[in-house]
């Protein structure tokens, strides 16, 4: 299976080099409609649909329209949207369609929830029941296996003749949980897979098309250096029916969605911020240099798009903007921007973070380094010796928002092993992982995992999460701190 997930991912990267662009149905909307407080996608579409079930209509069509058009909103999650979102709005004929009302004969959802699907995690076809199907493939593990039909189910015609595009979502127990798309027809009355293709691992599809023989998916996915929990990037990818199997037609990038979820394209704010908490050692007199550059690609020597000196900032935390140079920065583009701090002509540190900038106009203003520092020493050389033994338990995270708490670190803990594992219990579940430590880089990767209901105040979600979103380590008084990708906060353990 990774050998075909790897090949899958470099197959699209040479299709996203080369295939031709395919032309864009234009999407008409009935009415738009702006989201007020108080709202549901469920009650707007009662409103103007007849009925509360067509909210996934509304959510797709949506979806479809900012394809082309950045003013719509981006909906990942139905059950979640913002004040001020402008949302398309269907005539009834379209609601119908994309709500599956008179599907093409065996390929109703019903059936669809009785057939039988290939399988990545399983490693073979597997028939689901009411659309879900539950089982333990390792006698005596805890591990389960499961695959579920999503609501993302296009019809249309393939070569012909009708035709159904259906997303799957599957895990065996770990972190990951991947969705497949496939082809399905009823040539004997009943649905049978004409072919399939992996998506990808915790990509959610949140529109999908089947039209002039190309089954069209709008998904989110992860853009280079994101973590498989966090990916931002939209793509649209498209595949054809070719033999018994679906290949890649085409992908289009639409861009990273904003940090409220905007749509790619809309005006973001054009500064981000990258934190140093209590690490710098700014003696009286300190004279500070902070170099930022363009590191967003992996094999590409990092550019400087900005410098900024600042003398003698004082026994109080600083926070100053480094301008960007306008002639470096490329319109429309999500940067990975480091940023290097100089105390008198020593290095102190590099991070690197993850900013939307430049989606419309010219650079008004710059990074935003903030600078929390008090005096003391500089924090020694890491020792990956010191990760193992100790059972670290999760104080809590701070972020650029807020100061998470940890209501009782005991039930959040994780141990490193010297032969590169780590035992992680979250809250009522155990987890197993690997990490790799490279100087003051740390990756983390979660694996199989028990999956116990935790209690409602859990804070689950959130540990393996950051766990997995792990860059860098350092100690500190004895402490242990792990620093978020994208500069999303720093953990603290104790132990």
């Amino acid at each position: 299976m990774k050998k075909f997930y790897a090949g899958f991912l470099a197959g699209l990267l040479l299709l996203a080099l080369s295939a031709p662009s395919f032309a864009q149905t234009t999407i008409a909307c009935q009415t738009d409609y702006t989201v007020a407080a108080g709202d549901w996608l469920s009650t707007i579409a009662e409103k103007y649909l007849g009925s509360p079930s067509a909210y996934l209509a509304l959510a797709t069509q949506t979806n479809l329209k900012s394809e082309t058009d950045f003013s719509y909103a981006t909906i990942v999650n139905p059950d979640s949207i913002e004040v001020g979102w402008k949302l398309c709005i269907p005539d009834q004929e379209t609601a119908n369609k994309l709500n599956g009302v008179n599907p093409p004969a065996g390929l109703d959802k019903a059936a669809l929830g009785n057939a039988t699907y290939t399988s990545m995690v399983a490693n073979e076809p597997v028939t689901l029941i009411n659309g879900k199907i539950e089982r333990q493939d390792v006698p005596g593990s805890i591990m389960m296996t499961e695959v579920m039909l999503t609501n993302q189910i296009a019809y249309g015609e393939v070569n012909g003749v009708p035709s159904a595009a259906v997303v799957t979502g599957e895990t065996g127990g770990g972190s990951g949980y991947f969705y497949l798309l496939h082809l399905m027809q009823a040539p004997e009355g009943k649905p049978q897979e004409m072919g399939f293709v992996l998506l990808g691992d915790r990509s959610p599809v949140i529109a999908t098309t089947l039209q002039d023989n190309l089954a069209s998916v709008d998904m989110v996915t992860q853009g280079p250096d994101q973590p498989f929990c966090c990916g931002t990037l939209r793509v649209i990818n498209r595949f054809q029916l070719e033999g018994k199997e679906l290949k890649l037609a085409s992908q289009q990038e639409l861009g990273y969605l904003g940090p409220n979820g905007e749509t790619p394209g809309q005006p973001l704010a054009v500064t981000g911020q990258v934190f140093y908490r209590e690490r710098i050692a700014m003696p009286e007199g300190a004279v500070v240099k902070v170099q930022v550059a363009d590191v967003s690609l992996a094999d590409a020597p990092a550019v400087v798009i900005g410098e900024q000196t600042i003398e003698n900032p004082g026994n109080v935390p600083v926070k100053f903007t480094v301008p960007y140079d306008a002639s470096k920065i490329q319109q429309g583009r999500t940067y990975n921007v480091s940023a290097r701090i100089e105390v008198n002509g020593n290095l102190e540190w590099i991070s690197t973070t993850r900013i939307p900038v430049i989606t419309n106009g010219a650079p008004t203003s710059g990074v935003q380094v903030l600078v929390e520092k008090v005096g003391g020493t500089t924090p020694p050389a890491n020792d990956a010796a010191q990760l193992v033994g100790p059972v670290w338990q999760w104080q809590g995270t701070t972020t650029p928002k807020e100061e998470i708490k940890v209501t009782d670190p005991t039930r959040y803990t994780i141990q490193f092993n010297a032969d590169g594992s780590a035992n992680i219990k979250n809250d009522c579940n155990n987890i197993l992982a690997t990490y790799t430590t490279d100087g003051q880089k740390i990756t983390l990767k979660l694996g199989p995992t028990t999956l116990m209901a935790c209690p409602p105040d859990s804070q689950d979600v959130m540990f393996a999460q950051q766990l997995s979103a792990a860059s860098i380590y350092f100690f500190k008084d004895g402490m242990l701190y792990l620093d978020l990708l994208a500069d999303a906060g720093t953990m603290q353990f104790s132990n």
